[in-house]
């Protein structure tokens, strides 16, 4: 939570360094409090709080139980990420307080799940908790939720998600819980969120406005000046967002094409377009990228994380719904499977050079070959879904519930170690020794035998076990730090388990034609199964967006770029756009603008 949301969002927000304290009314009306009822409230009118009133005291009278409402770019989801920031402080110092978690309610509609479900789903995917855990921490409510974003679901959804929130809240009826939403889309639902309170944060005042720009010196004093001139300029000022997007791109510079325009949309809409041209122009004369490009591929980017519900965007989680037609996907898949099958007739090379398949006949060269490419085609086909393998793990639960088949192989691998100990004498003569012979075989070749033979079996029973009670393979619960993290480890890792793979097989079997064979299929199966399909996947998708011109091919060079001119901001391994406001534009625009 720190490092993600209070570290990299809300202390490097676009808007962070404009220090005001946002004026607050409360809106009874917005929520459905039962005691409300009772006294004949539901029709009162916003009452302002007192000046300087801090969210966290809002928070602490409504018993945590609170929602929060503005106008696009007011400062909401900044009110909220300053409210986690002291909820975190809390939960630090005291045992008994729950933690603080940010949840984005974007990707709730696309399961619609019970809320406690999603949360625990949520837990797992944006901060790495497992989900047993994540369950128990949701079940004995020690987790705060802090819903953003109501009015990003979809609008079919919406209702249906405060109805979630409303059940959760009755089953959960002592935890804290706050929700954030922009104020038209949640006032236009017919179903009002049960809490103890809401807030709507109000626009900022001419005279703060004017207090703020003064504080910033001569460069924005074009701006000051238009602003108190123009009308529809001081109604565009009035969210913090828009402010600080008017000051950055027309520091030392004049406002009359600004002036000129009347109309609110297009108004907002050129402030964006020239934003977006003076940030690409600010950091001299590197052109690594045209403005055409850069507009074309983040319009890209944002209409498919509007379209997946996703506020932060990671290089590898690009998925094959992304490609924009049925022709392109089934190139995917073809050129997936195609590559899966050339890996394997290269492996399959390798193993018949290595029993003398040369001197074999032409016909049993080529069904060795076949034979390795079929097996490499058929797992690609199997699983069309990207499945990073950054860890992999077997569970010592499995293990201790299959107690039995582990002690059972164990105790063969053993036994068969001590009839493996003298090649020249059979199974039969063995068990028919009397004690007196004994003597013709050593003790220390019957100790080593039962050893290497009970480790063998033992080794075997816990593979069998896990494989029989699910291999888990999940990433890593830790955060992804850098971009592409998950795909470089998968590619680690699918060279791990055939290295593993192919010695554990020659191992058990004599190093023979059978064993060679055998070791290369293992082989084979493990580098594709534990994450080498997943980073073939990934590679020709990203040549497929790039040559579509949809995507650059080097992305996460691109996306750095992007943040470098305060377009997009890096979280961690991930990148968010500025504001969501910024998203829309590009959605609504795509890749238009000037050059």
């Amino acid at each position: 939570m720190r490092a993600t949301w209070i570290a990299d969002v809300l202390e490097h927000s676009l808007f962070n360094a404009t220090l005001m304290t946002l004026d607050l009314h409360e809106l009874p009306a917005a929520v459905a409090n039962p005691w409300h009822l009772l006294v004949q409230e539901t029709q009162q009118p916003p009452r302002p709080l007192p000046a300087n009133t801090h969210i966290t005291e809002v928070y602490d009278e409504a018993a945590g139980a609170l929602l929060i409402l503005g106008k696009p770019g007011a400062g909401k989801t900044t009110l909220m990420l300053e409210l986690a920031r002291n909820l975190l402080t809390r939960a630090e110092y005291s045992a008994d307080h729950p933690l603080p978690a940010i949840f984005n309610l974007s990707s709730w509609a696309e399961k619609r799940q019970p809320l406690a479900v999603w949360l625990v789903e949520e837990l797992h995917d944006r901060y790495r908790v497992p989900r047993k855990l994540g369950t128990a921490w949701v079940v004995s409510n020690q987790v705060l939720p802090l819903l953003d974003g109501l009015d990003e679901v979809v609008s079919s959804q919406r209702e249906a998600c405060i109805d979630a929130i409303n059940h959760y809240m009755h089953e959960h009826s002592l935890v804290p819980l706050v929700v954030c939403s922009r104020y038209a889309e949640y006032m236009a639902q017919a179903t009002r969120i049960e809490l103890q309170r809401s807030v709507i944060v109000q626009p900022l005042t001419l005279q703060q406005i004017d207090e703020y720009l003064s504080s910033a010196g001569e460069q924005v004093a074009a701006v000051r000046s238009a602003i108190h001139n123009d009308v529809d300029l001081q109604e565009l000022a009035t969210t913090p967002l828009l402010l600080n997007v008017l000051m950055l791109t027309y520091q030392g510079r004049s406002l009359d094409e600004l002036v000129a325009i009347k109309a609110p949309e297009l108004l907002r809409r050129q402030l964006f377009t020239r934003y977006i041209t003076r940030m690409l122009q600010r950091r001299g004369v590197e052109t690594r990228y045209t403005p055409r490009q850069t507009r074309i591929w983040l319009a890209n980017l944002a209409m498919q994380m509007k379209r997946h519900g996703q506020t932060g965007f990671y290089v590898e989680r690009i998925k094959q719904d992304w490609l924009i037609n049925q022709k392109t996907r089934f190139v995917y898949h073809v050129g997936t499977t195609l590559i899966c099958v050339l890996i394997g007739i290269l492996i399959g090379g390798i193993v018949i050079m290595l029993i003398g398949g040369l001197t074999a006949g032409v016909l049993q060269i080529l069904i060795g070959l076949l034979s390795f490419g079929l097996i490499a085609g058929f797992i690609s086909i199997m699983n069309p879904e990207m499945q990073p393998t950054e860890a992999f793990v077997w569970s010592r639960d499995i293990i201790r519930k299959e107690w039995a088949i582990v002690l059972l192989l164990t105790f063969i691998g053993g036994f068969a170690g001590i009839l493996d100990i003298d090649q020249n004498k059979t199974v039969m003569d063995i068990l028919t020794l009397k004690f007196a012979d004994l003597s013709v075989i050593s003790l220390d070749k019957v100790l080593l035998g039962m050893l290497i033979g009970t480790m063998f079996g033992g080794f075997i029973g816990v593979l069998l076990s896990g494989l029989q009670g699910g291999l888990k393979v999940m990433t890593d619960i830790h955060h992804i730090i850098k971009p592409n993290q998950e795909i470089w480890k998968s590619a680690r890792n699918s060279i791990l388990v055939m290295a593993i793979s192919m010695l554990f097989v020659l191992l058990l079997v004599p190093f023979s034609r059978p064993g060679i064979i055998l070791a290369g299929t293992f082989g084979l199966a493990g580098a594709l199964g534990f994450g080498g399909l997943a980073c073939i996947q990934h590679v020709v998708l990203r040549f497929l967006l790039w040559r579509s011109g949809r995507m650059p091919w080097n992305l996460p060079r691109f996306l750095d770029y992007a943040a470098e001119r305060i377009l997009l901001r890096k979280v961690g391994g991930g990148y968010m756009f500025v504001h969501r406001l910024l998203l829309e534009y590009f959605v609504e625009v795509g890749g238009e603008g000037e050059d």
